[in-house]
């Protein structure tokens, strides 16, 4: 089982804002919850990185895909 860490980034290209979220937990876990309410009605584009868990290496961010906040 990894015990890497996990960050997500969302950005909003109509309010040209980003929110980090560092602290998601192991990537075993699969799971996430980011509260992105500022975001609420806007298409946003979504990534995901991985830094080792004594923080060390880290990873290119991956681009997941865009999806609406509601």
């Amino acid at each position: 089982m990894s015990s890497d860490q996990f960050y997500v980034a969302i950005y909003s290209e109509k309010l040209k804002q980003w929110i980090f979220s560092f602290k998601n937990g192991e990537r075993y876990k699969k799971f996430c919850r980011i509260d992105a309410a500022y975001f609420s009605g806007t298409r946003v584009n979504v990534y995901i990185g991985f830094v080792s868990a004594d923080g060390k290496q880290a990873s290119t961010p991956l681009y997941t895909g865009a999806l609406t906040i509601s």
